[in-house]
């Protein structure tokens, strides 16, 4: 379980790929796993099986090297430790995890404690899907309005003034609007959060995690199984 309140960027330092064979016979390669630079103040006591949150999406922590290769202590801007990660295919295919490259940066979020103060929302890290930036505009003070765009399978639950999570934030939608297909709903991010994530970099087309809310999906199945039976019953 998560917060939604992102605790650094971390740097995508290796990525293990592998040749894939496509129905057409052509092959692509497909990353399975990466390995991320942590600050060390956000690694401490990190033990391995250990759930971690990189750009939302709930991984298990597969290694852990104090040392990473390939570095010297005058290239790194903090004193980093290395966290390797497995990726599945499901986990691949419902996020962006899998477009990453050496040297990209990623939001990074530990699960949380009992004793830790939650700031956010309960986050499960089981992304929902991804949805398409379509529009960025700068706001009155310091502040950005963000527009996506999901599709309408997961979209249904995105409520206006509710929570979800992009890229593992926690955001509240406003302006939901829905057609056949998708949905499209607009988050405000104040200074701060622009200073504590990647939002700042975002542009037209970007893919991102989004993750609805938890406890707003089972309310919005039971209210569409009661219309369904209302309908049913005419």
């Amino acid at each position: 379980m998560f917060s939604g309140i992102i605790q650094c960027t971390a740097y995508v330092h290796s990525i293990k790929q592998q040749a894939v064979t496509l129905p057409d016979k052509s092959t692509t390669l497909v990353t399975h796993g990466l390995s991320l630079l942590v600050d060390q103040n956000y690694s401490k006591n990190l033990q391995l099986g250990a759930s971690c949150a990189i750009n939302g999406a709930c991984l298990t922590l597969a290694q852990l090297n104090e040392h990473p290769n390939g570095l010297t202590q005058d290239q790194l801007p903090h004193s980093l430790v290395e966290l390797f990660f497995d990726l599945t295919t499901s986990t691949i295919n419902l996020t962006n995890l899998g477009a990453l490259s050496t040297g990209d940066l990623v939001h990074f979020e530990r699960s949380l404690t009992a004793s830790d103060e939650n700031g956010g929302h309960i986050i499960s890290g089981h992304v929902s899907g991804q949805g398409i930036c379509t529009k960025v505009a700068q706001g009155d003070f310091q502040d950005m309005i963000i527009t996506f765009m999901v599709d309408k399978t997961f979209g249904d639950y995105i409520v206006d003034g509710g929570y979800l999570a992009v890229e593992g934030c926690s955001l509240t939608p406003r302006h939901v609007t829905h057609n056949d297909d998708h949905t499209f709903f607009s988050v405000n991010l104040v200074k701060t959060t622009i200073d504590r994530t990647l939002f700042g970099q975002l542009k037209v087309g970007d893919r991102q995690n989004i993750e609805v809310d938890t406890q707003t999906k089972p309310i919005v199945l039971l209210l569409k199984q009661i219309q369904q039976l209302n309908l049913n019953r005419r």
